[in-house]
């Protein structure tokens, strides 16, 4: 999935995929040691993998947790994913079709 996520810093050198990657392997890691739930792990790896795609520079951007989210929801909507069913509320995708 990593691969087909778009991040508007392709440049960057510190919000990269790699970073990405990195925040993945230690909340897994933190949320085994807690025993979160398999479902909550999904939520949780979802959350690392998309956090710093929108980012719109390297340092103070205060919205890009917020159009990170969206554009998890966007692609979870158009990949018809697993996860959509899991953490977007039902009906988000019908009303983000009628908007475009």
């Amino acid at each position: 999935m990593e691969q087909n996520i778009e991040f508007w810093l392709p440049d960057s050198v510190k919000h990269t995929k790699e970073h990405c990657a990195r925040v993945l392997l230690l909340a897994l890691v933190i949320a085994h040691q807690i025993g979160l739930s398999e479902e909550e792990m999904d939520a949780l790896s979802m959350a690392a993998i998309f956090h710093d795609s929108r980012r719109l520079n390297d340092w103070l951007d205060k919205g890009h947790g917020k159009r990170a989210a969206e554009y998890y929801e966007d692609y979870c909507c158009e990949h018809d994913t697993k996860s959509n069913k899991q953490a977007i509320p039902a009906g988000t995708c019908k009303r983000h079709l009628k908007i475009n």
